[in-house]
């Protein structure tokens, strides 16, 4: 029995359990991986915020078993927010180093995952918007010195650069994705808010002959508001960069959410989760760290900041934000309860049809 599906058959596949006491500790046995870069001026116009080429990495197992997996990292919320992403690794190619490693899921240690043999695409995450971006033309942006920096939304034309790249083997592997027998999309944080996003595109661009598994791992982020003054921080950060990037993500969600305007929603977890027909099993903390700072606490960024998110800021609550044993009794039947009570509610009752049909389900711990 090949080992995904041996996870998967385990009893807690259709229901939500929460495990306060599961290890936090992932990084072991890390699998090594070899960066390929596309070709400049390439069909897709793939390419990273600077205009750098998109990138990937890839690890050859020794099954014909396949894994994509988003690399995550946040998110930019304006131009001068995504101008400042644009000098570092998760905005341009150019530094990005020749070899990689990653553990985890990805490890290629059986003893520690169950897809070890699997050869695995490790998408390098250069867009800012999980991957959704599909701007035709570069924006301008004035940076603080005056200059004019064009920036470039490309993300989802970078997914199907990168297949067809590895589609027509530049990585010169004994692994030919044509011969893809099961198919598996993962990715963590920005990256597993990707895989939420593009699990049917993924499922239905790359060929696969037997059975397709979307592993998003901590990537469902809530619409909710942040402690300081009810303001939904994140949810307005999300809407900014959706429109700046004219982002796609899900196409049923995308059209069911147009004619009210609110298509934008469709770059978040929980909106997009019931309109997903792949098999998806979600991964995530009901107290995720990101969430508490950047979400439940966060305060709005200025205009025209290069600041990426006022996490823990909302005030009192800085110790609070990344760690409840320091939290008041206050902040904790105020601020996180209701938060970890919100988040099983939204995966479990409001999308019940999604999480309670045939191969769908949850493993949600409660450690940060």
């Amino acid at each position: 029995m090949n080992r995904l599906v041996f996870l998967f058959a385990a009893p807690v596949f259709a229901n939500v359990w929460v495990d306060p006491e599961a290890p936090s500790d992932f990084s072991n046995a890390p699998a090594q991986f070899q960066l390929y870069k596309l070709e400049e001026g390439n069909s897709f116009g793939a390419m990273a915020l600077d205009g750098s080429p998109a990138a990937f990495y890839f690890h050859e197992g020794s099954s014909d078993n396949w894994a994509f997996y988003f690399q995550g990292g946040g998110w930019c919320y304006s131009l001068a927010d995504c101008w400042g992403r644009s000098q570092g690794n998760l905005g341009s190619s150019t530094r990005l180093p020749p070899t990689g490693s990653m553990g985890g899921l990805l490890s290629d240690d059986c003893s520690v995952s169950p897809i070890c043999d699997y050869n695995v695409v490790w998408m390098a995450y250069l867009d800012g918007n999980s991957f959704s971006g599909m701007l035709n033309g570069p924006v301008n942006y004035t940076t603080p010195n005056g200059a004019s920096v064009p920036l470039y939304f490309r993300g989802r034309y970078n997914i199907d650069a990168i297949v067809d790249a590895v589609s027509r083997n530049v990585m010169n592997s004994s692994r030919l994705l044509k011969n893809a027998v099961n198919l598996v999309e993962t990715g963590c944080s920005a990256g597993g808010l990707a895989t939420f996003l593009h699990a049917d595109y993924i499922r239905d661009t790359i060929p696969h002959s037997g059975a397709f598994y979307s592993l998003p791992i901590s990537g469902y982020f809530l619409d909710y508001p942040s402690v300081a003054n009810g303001t939904f921080v994140y949810s307005q950060q999300i809407q900014s960069i959706y429109s700046i990037s004219n982002a796609s993500t899900n196409a049923a969600c995308q059209e069911s959410y147009s004619a009210s305007g609110e298509s934008w929603r469709c770059n978040m977890a929980e909106y997009v989760y019931p309109f997903i027909t792949s098999n998806i099993f979600v991964l995530n903390s009901r107290y995720d760290s990101w969430q508490t700072e950047c979400i439940l606490t966060s305060t709005p960024v200025p205009a025209g900041s290069t600041t990426n998110g006022l996490c823990g800021s909302a005030p009192g609550w800085s110790a609070c934000a990344s760690d409840p044993t320091k939290c008041n009794f206050e902040q904790m039947v105020h601020g996180y309860i209701p938060f970890g009570s919100y988040f099983t509610t939204s995966l479990t009752f409001v999308n019940a049809e999604k999480f309670n049909s045939p191969g769908n389900g949850a493993f949600i711990v409660s450690c940060a």
